[in-house]
């Protein structure tokens, strides 16, 4: 376990470790309530900087943690929030149930939101995948992990940052954007696309690049891939090819249609509420006809209680392996520019944390 020295916190469990962090559930002796405590590994690279920055800016924001307490514990910054879910990921493959369509498209649909709502004030994510979204009892989704995310524009001048095609790789390379392999600098289509896959992961349990066997694929490979798909490959419903297609059209600082973006997704839910479930099948994929009149013929005999249980089309989760590569971990090169510029954050941001003016020493933002 780790050491933290607190009287106000009292660590529990390890919820989560990645490669920038691990996320501890804790007991907050002050309200009596458990929370979420990220710890940073390293002070190489700060990310609990704009961690901050971020969730004072968009706590309130429905499907997003609230900011609880942030300071230094044995010189590691540390950042405190609301405890929630499980991530996406993990919900789907712990369960190992069946997953409707209606049920992932309805979870989409909230991802959407949870992006737009980042994007709304002037933040791109660049490393969004399944689990960077959380999601609780009652399904509600949260979006979380702010420590990549980069401002695509000042907010006050309204000038979009500058297009660069010599950008080094960040984000995780099973989700991230065409764009982002290929060295160009990220702004809001590339979450779009990121969002893409992700829905085509969770409605049939894998992506070209990710396979149902123990197969790996480089970040080149995978690139070239990402290079020829068409968008048939990811999705066989009319509605979420024209995102993808539209997604793909976009140019670098061109304001997405978000609205249009939402009436496509949800008229795929409504094609699934309206039973034209074939329009989900993908030739090759998982979901072949005859496997679903055998899910279809099983499920007339079990009883519906809860969105996980089976349904008429749905994928079954039982026969997927995670590996667990570089492909399915954030990158990040540690000479970014703008991660010089959190260094200077970062040191703002510990003497804030015991400073009693602390509301006003946080007002800067990294470009």
């Amino acid at each position: 376990m780790v050491e933290f020295k607190s009287d106000r916190y009292t660590i529990d469990s390890l919820l989560g470790e990645g490669n920038f962090g691990s996320v501890y559930k804790a007991l907050d002796k002050k309200t009596d309530s458990y929370v979420a405590i990220k710890i940073e590994k390293s002070q190489k690279i700060s990310q609990i900087s704009m961690e901050v920055e971020i969730l004072r800016q968009i706590t309130g924001e429905k499907g997003f943690p609230k900011l609880i307490d942030f300071g230094k514990n044995n010189d590691k910054p540390y950042v405190v929030m609301t405890l929630l879910g499980q991530n996406l990921q993990k919900k789907f493959l712990t369960i190992r149930k069946i997953i409707s369509v209606e049920t992932v498209l309805d979870i989409g649909i909230q991802c959407f939101k949870r992006i737009k709502t980042l994007h709304d004030y002037y933040y791109i994510h660049r490393d969004l995948k399944p689990q960077q979204f959380l999601i609780d009892d009652d399904f509600n989704v949260f979006l979380i992990d702010f420590g990549l995310c980069k401002k695509y524009m000042n907010s006050k001048l309204m000038i979009h940052v500058p297009y660069n095609d010599s950008r080094p790789f960040v984000g995780t390379a099973n989700y991230a954007s065409l764009n982002t392999h290929l060295g160009i600098q990220q702004s809001r289509r590339d979450d779009l696309e990121s969002f893409c896959y992700i829905i085509s992961y969770l409605l049939y349990g894998k992506l070209p690049w990710i396979p149902n066997d123990k197969t790996k694929y480089d970040e080149k490979s995978i690139r070239k891939m990402k290079t020829t798909i068409a968008p048939s490959n990811l999705f066989a419903s009319a509605s979420l090819v024209q995102f993808f297609i539209y997604v793909k059209s976009l140019a670098f600082e061109k304001n997405p249609d978000y609205q249009y973006l939402f009436d496509l997704i949800s008229q795929a839910l409504f094609e699934v509420k309206s039973s034209s479930l074939s329009i989900f099948i993908i030739d090759g994929s998982t979901n072949s006809k005859s496997s679903i009149k055998k899910r279809e013929r099983k499920s007339r005999k079990k009883t519906i209680s809860n969105k996980f249980k089976r349904s008429n089309l749905c994928r079954s989760l039982d026969n997927i392996q995670i590996t667990i590569n570089n492909s399915s971990q954030t990158q990040v090169c540690d000479n970014l520019p703008e991660f010089k510029d959190r260094r200077i954050f970062k040191n703002n941001i510990l003497r804030a944390a015991e400073s009693p003016v602390v509301q006003k020493r946080l007002n800067c933002y990294v470009m």
